[in-house]
């Protein structure tokens, strides 16, 4: 993805590599993404990178998905600026609880600062889940700051961590575990709110 931010002549194909599944394709990243910043820092649309890199696929893709870091910074907002729903993992702990408040804050104001007015956050996925009383009151806060928006939560499950240790989805590798139950609802309720 650094290549296909910061070189005008390579195009989202060039970088897109396949998958062990047929329908799904991946850009990835590396560490050099940490210099994005400053290699981009003389170009005036740096903050449309990438929406101007992704047009060229318009169309040829069902969804693109995007996984950005939490914090602020220009990898974000050429993510926020590309996208046009947000999902956030937010934690079953105290402190996830600011951060998720303020991710969503900055959503607005990227929305609004970029005249992006697509940009909304669509989804919130308790994630870490434990039941106990601090997730529950963590769960309970986020219900009522976004009552129609947030997922029955994703506890915490091995057959998650298996299969992410095995570079494999959960539904290759323990379609019928509990991970894959949660998931799959998470999914579905995406789904249905798009």
């Amino acid at each position: 993805v650094f290549d296909l931010l910061t070189k005008p002549e390579v195009a989202p194909n060039d970088v897109t590599r396949p998958t062990a599944l047929e329908t799904l394709w991946l850009i990835p990243s590396w560490k050099e993404l940490a210099e994005f910043p400053t290699v981009a820092a003389p170009n005036p649309q740096r903050h449309r990178l990438l929406a101007d890199k992704l047009r060229a696929v318009d169309g040829h893709y069902d969804v693109i998905i995007f996984d950005a870091p939490p914090s602020y910074g220009l990898v974000t907002v050429n993510v926020l600026l590309a996208a046009e729903e947000v999902i956030i993992p937010v934690a079953t702990t105290y402190l996830a609880l600011d951060g998720c408040a303020e991710l969503v804050a900055t959503v607005g104001r990227v929305a609004k600062e970029h005249g992006h007015a697509a940009l909304h956050v669509t989804q919130l996925v308790p994630t870490l889940y434990r039941k106990t009383q601090l997730a529950d009151e963590v769960l309970g806060k986020l219900r009522e700051y976004f009552p129609k928006q947030v997922t029955e939560p994703v506890a915490l499950n091995v057959s998650i961590d298996e299969a992410q240790s095995h570079g494999k989805t959960i539904w290759e590798h323990a379609p019928w575990s509990r991970g894959a139950a949660m998931l799959q609802h998470v999914a579905e309720r995406i789904e249905r709110a798009r």
